[in-house]
């Protein structure tokens, strides 16, 4: 039966009429179908839907299909030093039939696309303070698409944490009296006075300069201030993006402090301590059954808190609701012993095989539901809130339990030197450490390319790097070819600057 349809579908496909009409009713078959490019070879082939004003599509000569909206808008052309109407055109996101964005998709996006499209009828819209342009991004900016990939939308912690960093450090919207002050007083810095935050500067001001003083200022926090350089780059990439700015990124050239991570890893032993805590007793302090399932899980699958937090007992009924939770368990998963884990990122289920460990920590926590916590029932959720049970438990619900478990089992945190010293080896847990341990195990007993699947990787290069945690010998390697890899790098940067001074 399955061939027949396949055989049906291959023959709509050849006698299916290539459309040439500059505009026609679009739908999904003929955008996928019936649509290809007729263009000159160089320029993007744009057609227009009669259905719904405002909506075109771009063909590239490649085949590849992006929608825009477009409108006709009074606009300020510098050159000339007037106003002109002209069609301009802001891109929605690329038809991909794959992955998911559909035409059904587009006229829910559509009207706020156009609704953002403000007329500039003189130059002072392109004058406004970057702190206008900031408020902007938090409404706009980061609710849509990723700019490194069109097809793919910021995740909702992406985004909690770009609205923070913009209000917290650059509109200062915050009490700290004294850290305010820090970025807001006049100073002199390489010979030069900035006297003004950076909220308060208009785009076509902004220099290196600035942005160096700006990174200077909060030299005590090395590691927030790279993010926040990171995150004014996204606003100027944004902009430039959405036609508010057409100069340089002032963070281009900018150099970012060195950050030390220390691969951290439990001993062997330690795991075994861990392990021996987690199955020898059902409830924690707390007489909660959640916690130490939690725990193992994470000790034993690998996987990211966010994916096991909004784990669910049973599937979704719809795609919809798949693409509202993380993951799921079979409906037989006692005997087929494996979980789905969601990547919402790439729009796909993973498969994650249950070890008996881990399965004898569910069947546990599963039947705890019917005994001691009955409240657990009326929540779809493995790890509800106790206090909301319509929602998961998050980071914060565990704190207070992971403190007591490192105090009880006599893990306690490296501090100064002595992490260089042991290097390697953290003798505290944390769900990062549980990831980062079961990564390393992998690695070590079946090979680095099947530790990368199961940690969710597209290449061994990020396990390699950021969780495979090497021994003594390993590390003296790992250290020199570093050295080495710096080194390399110095270098080039040199190479680069000559080159653009000459």
């Amino acid at each position: 039966m399955e061939d027949f349809k396949k055989e049906v579908i291959e023959k709509r496909k050849k006698k299916a009429r290539i459309i040439v009409e500059k505009s026609f009713k679009f739908d999904q078959y003929s955008l996928k179908h019936c649509l290809v490019y007729q263009g000159k070879g160089k320029y993007p082939d744009k057609r227009f839907d009669k259905s719904t004003s405002g909506l075109c599509v771009f063909v590239s000569p490649k085949g590849e299909k992006t929608f825009y909206a477009f409108k006709s808008m009074k606009m300020y052309n510098k050159k000339k030093g007037k106003t002109e109407r002209n069609a301009v055109y802001r891109k929605i996101f690329r038809f991909s039939d794959t992955k998911g964005y559909k035409y059904s998709d587009v006229k829910d996006k559509l009207k706020d696309v156009l609704d953002s499209m403000t007329e500039v009828v003189n130059g002072k819209d392109q004058d406004k303070l970057f702190g206008h342009y900031c408020k902007l991004f938090i409404k706009d900016g980061v609710e849509g698409l990723r700019l490194k990939d069109e097809d793919i939308t910021y995740k909702e912690s992406t985004k909690t944490r770009y609205k923070s960093y913009v209000k917290t450090y650059l509109l200062l919207e915050h009490k700290d009296k004294t850290r305010i002050k820090q970025m807001t007083a006049s100073r002199v810095f390489k010979g030069r006075v900035y006297s003004r935050p950076l909220k308060e500067l208009r785009m076509k001001d902004f220099t290196k300069g600035h942005i160096e003083d700006f990174k200077d200022r909060m030299r005590d926090v090395p590691y927030t201030a790279n993010n926040i350089l990171h995150t004014i780059s996204i606003i100027f990439k944004w902009c430039k993006n959405q036609g508010f700015y057409s100069g340089k990124n002032p963070c281009e050239d900018i150099m970012h402090y060195p950050e030390r991570k220390v691969k951290a890893k439990l001993t062997d032993a330690d795991t075994d301590t861990l392990i021996a805590e987690i199955t020898g007793k059902a409830y924690d302090y707390n007489g909660n059954p959640h916690f130490y399932t939690c725990v193992g899980l994470h000790l034993f699958t690998g996987k990211r808190s966010a994916e096991l937090f909004g784990l669910r007992w049973k599937p979704p009924l719809s795609n919809e609701e798949k693409e509202k939770c993380t993951g799921w368990l079979v409906k037989d998963w006692q005997t087929k012993c494996k979980l789905f884990i969601w990547d919402n990122k790439l729009r796909k289920e993973e498969t994650v095989h249950i070890d008996q460990a881990a399965l004898g920590l569910l069947e546990r926590l599963y039947a705890a539901r019917f005994t001691t916590q009955t409240w657990c029932l009326k929540s779809e959720f493995v790890f509800p809130q106790h206090w909301n049970i319509g929602k998961h438990v998050s980071y914060s619900t565990f704190q207070k339990p992971l403190a007591r478990l490192n105090k009880k089992l006599g893990f306690t945190e490296l501090e100064g030197d002595n992490i260089s010293n042991v290097r390697g080896v953290r003798k505290i847990f944390t769900f990062k450490i549980a990831r980062k341990t079961f990564g390393t195990y992998i690695a070590r007993t079946q090979g680095i390319e099947l530790a990368a699947r199961k940690l969710g990787h597209t290449n061994t290069k990020t396990t390699r790097e950021h969780y495979i945690v090497p021994d003594a010998k390993e590390m003296e390697v790992e250290n020199i070819y570093q050295r080495k890899v710096d080194k390399a790098d110095i270098i080039q940067g040199v190479i680069e600057n000559k080159k653009k001074k000459l």
